[in-house]
């Protein structure tokens, strides 16, 4: 009877600490990304678009197809 309570206990508490775990890492989890999302908003803010990588497209000129440019 003893080590039925025992036994009992032990995994009514490893039952918690995942629980526990589990909880932490989605705050974990959601921190990062809020973190990342604000590094963005900032780029974006300051603009700096993260998605074009150092590309300037007001230097690019369009040509027609039977055009072409010599440099």
């Amino acid at each position: 009877m003893f080590l039925l309570k025992l036994l009992q206990i032990m995994f009514f508490l490893v039952l918690g600490y995942l629980l526990y775990q589990v909880i932490r890492f989605f705050f974990t989890l959601g921190k990062g990304t809020r973190d990342a999302r604000k590094k963005m908003e900032e780029q974006v803010r300051r603009g700096r678009n993260p998605g074009t990588r150092g590309r300037n497209d007001d230097k690019i000129i369009e040509l027609d197809k039977d055009q072409y440019k010599v440099d």
